[in-house]
C-alpha cells in the first residue's frame, strides 16, 4: 500500500522535475557491448551502472538538482529522489544484474549510522525497501556482488545494531537467488571488501599497532587479507593497504611513497611475482579503475589508459576528470567532472557530455 508520505514525496518530485531547467531530456545512444565490472566500479563511488541499453546515474548536484538518473537514447529521466533533505545528495552506491531490470542501491534510514537496501523495479517503478540493515559511515560506501551474491557489512547483533561496535561481512543472494539463506563470514571490521573467484581480499586495521608517540597520537596500521570461501582460511596478503582494484588475476594498487608522491603497482593474486611498479604518479590526485587488462586513471589531466602487461600508456582525454572514471561496457570510459557526467571512447576520438 503507497502511503501518503510516498505520495506527497511523489508529487514534490514531479514538481522539482518539471523546474529543472537543465538536460533532463537530454538524450544518449548507450552502446558498446556489457562488461562486468562492478566491483571496480563499487569502489570509485558507485555513482554509475548500466543496465540493458541505460545507464542509471547518481546525481548530486544540489538538494532540488540530485537524484538517480535514467539516461537513453529516449532521453533523461529522474526514477528516484530523496526528497528535500540537506546535506549530501547522494545514494549509492547504485547497482544491478545485467539480466534484470531491478536497480539496487543504498538509503540513509536517517539516523546517520545505518543504510538499507532499496530496490526498484524498473518496469512497474514500485520501490522496495529491504529490510536488511548495513552498516553506515565510510564503511558502507562499498558494496560488491559475484555469482549472484552480494557481500556487504552488518552489524552482528541485528537486534540492537546501533549498540554494537562490531560488524561482520555477509553474503547475502540477490535477484533471482534472493530467496535463499544468508551467510555471515569470520570477516569483522573490515573498511573494504572485495569477492574475486570465490575468494575476498579485504582491508582491516590491524589493531596489534596501536602505539601512542611522544605527541599521544595513535599509529595504525591497515592491511589487506584474503580470505578462501572454499578452505574458509584466511591469511594475509599484503602488508600495506592503499586504494585498489583487481583485473585479470591482478591487483592495482594506488601505493603511497615516503617523498609523498603516490606509485601505481601491481601484484599477482597467486603470489609468484613481487611487486612491480607501473608508474610514478606525482602528487596529483587521480581516480582509478581496470578493466580487461587496461588501467584506467582520471586526474586534472585528463583520462589516461595504461596497458596493464606492456605498460603502454595512452591519453584518451585531456578534459579535466576530477571525479571517478568507469568502465560498464567496451566503447566507452565514463567519467565525473563537478557533478557532470561525460565519456571518451576508447579509442580516444571522442569526448562528450552525457549528464549535467
Amino acid at each position: 500500500m503507497i502511503t501518503f508520505e510516498e505520495i506527497a514525496n511523489r508529487a514534490l518530485e514531479s514538481a522539482c522535475t518539471f523546474l529543472e531547467p537543465k538536460t533532463w531530456f537530454h538524450k544518449v545512444d548507450v552502446s558498446g557491448d556489457i562488461v562486468e565490472n562492478h566491483a571496480n566500479n563499487a569502489h570509485q563511488g558507485g555513482e554509475l551502472c548500466r543496465i540493458g541499453d541505460k545507464l542509471y546515474f547518481d546525481y548530486a548536484k544540489s538538494t532540488m538538482h540530485s537524484g538517480i538518473i535514467e539516461i537513453s537514447k529516449n532521453g533523461s529521466r529522474r526514477i528516484y529522489w530523496k526528497g528535500p533533505e540537506p546535506g549530501w545528495y547522494r545514494v549509492g552506491p547504485i547497482f544491478g544484474f545485467p539480466t534484470e531490470d531491478v536497480l539496487y542501491f543504498f538509503y540513509d534510514a536517517g539516523d546517520g549510522f545505518l543504510k538499507i537496501l532499496i530496490e526498484i523495479d524498473l518496469k512497474t517503478r514500485i520501490v522496495k525497501k529491504s529490510k536488511r540493515f548495513l552498516k553506515g559511515g565510510k564503511s558502507s560506501n562499498w558494496i560488491a556482488y559475484s555469482d549472484g551474491k552480494y557481500y556487504c557489512t552488518k552489524p552482528k547483533d541485528l537486534l540492537n545494531p546501533s549498540r554494537t561496535g562490531e560488524f561482520a561481512v555477509v553474503v547475502e543472494p540477490v535477484g533471482k537467488h534472493k530467496d535463499k539463506i544468508k551467510k555471515f563470514l569470520p570477516i569483522n571490521n573490515v573498511t573494504a571488501c572485495y569477492p574475486y573467484k570465490g575468494k575476498i581480499y579485504y582491508v582491516k586495521t590491524d589493531t596489534s599497532t596501536y602505539e601512542g608517540d611522544k605527541n599521544g597520537k595513535s599509529n595504525i596500521t591497515e592491511k589487506i587479507y584474503v580470505y578462501d570461501e572454499t578452505t574458509e582460511e584466511t591469511k594475509e596478503f599484503l602488508p600495506f593497504v592503499g586504494n585498489l582494484v583487481i583485473d585479470n588475476d591482478y591487483m592495482i594498487i594506488r601505493k603511497k611513497n615516503e617523498d609523498e608522491t603516490t606509485s601505481l603497482c601491481k601484484y599477482k593474486l597467486d603470489q609468484t611475482e613481487g611487486i612491480k611498479e607501473i608508474k610514478n604518479m606525482g602528487k596529483v590526485p587521480f581516480c582509478l579503475n581496470a578493466c580487461n587488462g587496461k588501467v584506467y586513471t582520471s586526474s586534472i589531466g585528463g583520462v589516461k589508459e595504461i596497458d596493464l602487461e606492456t605498460l603502454e600508456e595512452k591519453t584518451l582525454t585531456k578534459h579535466q576528470a576530477l571525479g571517478s572514471c568507469y568502465i560498464v561496457d567496451n566503447k566507452w570510459v565514463y567519467f565525473v567532472n563537478e557533478k557532470e557526467l561525460w565519456r571518451v571512447s576508447q579509442d580516444g576520438k571522442t569526448t562528450e557530455k552525457v549528464f549535467g
